[in-house]
């Protein structure tokens, strides 16, 4: 890891990503491994975001 990921670690340094984005992007990555698991689209809606 680097410099700033260990300080965000340490609690010294605040994330660069706020947490609404980090969730978001947890949605968007668990959509898109159903849709490659499924071979269709998926809807964030269909994963718990909506």
């Amino acid at each position: 890891m680097g410099l700033s990921e260990d300080l965000v670690l340490a609690g010294t340094r605040r994330s660069p990503c706020p947490g609404a984005d980090a969730v978001g992007a947890g949605w968007t990555a668990e959509a898109r491994t159903l849709s490659l698991r499924e071979h269709r689209p998926v809807r964030l809606e269909e994963v718990g975001k909506g």
